[in-house]
């Protein structure tokens, strides 16, 4: 027997069998193309339908919701584009979002980038921030020329918005598209990541991730199915993102009962391979429009000392800050303080006319209560006075 056929067959084996027990092997399943969240909406104040749109890739399509105002902010209404973060598609608390905009007056598109929801793509949830930008780009062609030529949307007045990994997108798109955008507690640096992920996790870990990087990828090459790792899981798991308790609750929390297109609580284990090299902080310096910031004094995953040199680093830049958790800005009183932060902020830089109404409005209920709380107040004393005779 030749002396290296067993070298060759175990070296074969760590190549197609998923070594490590973390692993997953692939393939996930494209399945649910629709469900009870994704279909078409006709509300008060919108209307939401599906599209879909050509990708970069040839013969794919990527699925988009589009939102159409019933009572625009302007004729035609500016337009929001919506990317999801890290291993996330829209039916997961997008909704929230795009229809308060959609509230206010915006139309509003929301897209699933390959692999994810809606959309085409094999094999399933394949994160990639190349893959990513590239569908950014074909979003916003199909807004630039599908959207705007039947009067939809309003090109040239377009606002960009992402979270946590999706908010690096929108600041690259940006740099490049020169729009007004904004982003929410947006994920800025790779390499600081890796560094932070060296200290809290150690060399071991990592090392275990990019061995697992590699495995996915000669994989791939050889026509085997993927690799998957646990997207999100708790501290000290061979996961993505590492997360305690309350955090891992208020994930899942803005997740739907069924998912659309099959998604599972896995990424290819390739993304570890790419992710330490992106950098949208290089982006920033280019970003002439003004950028948003939401950023979170909790948050485990995003630096800090990232957003902050972001933030200076932005010629026009606004932050808020909040006390919260990453992913607290989709639900309760921080997803409202959020929400008309970030509205207020799109109808100022979009259609300032329609914001100038909407704070006199404000201005003038206020005004009222303030009047009524005096009115009250002078009968509650008088009613006092009444009593002590």
């Amino acid at each position: 027997m030749n002396p290296l056929k067993p070298l060759l067959l175990l070296v074969g084996a760590a190549i197609v069998l998923p070594w490590d027990i973390a692993l997953i092997p692939g393939p996930v399943p494209r399945i649910n193309l629709q469900t009870e969240n994704t279909g078409p909406l006709d509300e008060p104040n919108y209307t939401r339908e599906s599209v879909l749109f050509p990708s970069v890739e040839q013969g794919l399509q990527l699925e988009a919701w589009v939102y159409r105002p019933k009572h625009p902010a302007a004729s035609p209404p500016p337009v929001v584009v919506m990317g999801h973060g890290l291993g996330a598609q829209k039916d997961m608390g997008l909704h929230n979002y795009a229809s308060r905009f959609a509230d206010s007056g915006l139309a509003v598109f929301v897209f699933d980038y390959r692999t994810f929801g809606g959309s085409d793509g094999m094999p399933r949830n394949w994160i990639s921030p190349r893959r990513h930008l590239q569908d950014w780009r074909s979003a916003l062609l199909y807004v630039a020329t599908g959207l705007s030529a039947d009067g939809s949307v309003d090109a040239a007045r377009v606002a960009l918005w992402g979270t946590s990994f999706g908010g690096g997108h929108a600041l690259v798109m940006a740099g490049e598209q020169k729009d007004a955008i904004r982003a929410v507690v947006p994920f800025l640096d790779g390499k600081l990541t890796l560094q932070r992920n060296l200290k809290t996790r150690g060399v071991l870990a990592l090392l275990r991730g990019a061995a697992a990087g590699l495995h996915d990828h000669v994989r791939g090459a050889l026509g085997q199915p993927a690799a998957y790792v646990r997207l999100a899981g708790p501290v000290g798991s061979n996961s993505l993102m590492q997360l305690d308790e309350y955090e891992l609750e208020s994930y899942f929390s803005k997740h739907p009962k069924v998912y659309q297109g099959g998604w599972r609580n896995q990424a290819r284990a390739a993304f570890g391979l790419e992710a330490s090299s992106y950098r949208p902080i290089e982006s920033v310096p280019h970003v002439t429009a003004p950028v948003l910031y939401i950023t979170a004094v909790k948050d485990t995953l995003c630096p800090q000392e990232a957003i902050q040199a972001a933030v200076a680093s932005t010629p026009r830049a606004r932050q808020i800050v909040m006390p919260c958790t990453h992913f607290d800005v989709y639900r309760g009183k921080e997803f409202e303080q959020v929400v008309e932060a970030e509205t207020a902020f799109l109808l100022e830089h979009l259609a300032p006319e329609a914001a100038a109404a909407t704070a006199a409005a404000a201005a003038a209920a206020a005004e009222q209560d303030s009047a009524a709380a005096e009115q009250g107040a002078a009968v509650a004393g008088g009613g006092d006075a009444h009593e002590e005779l």
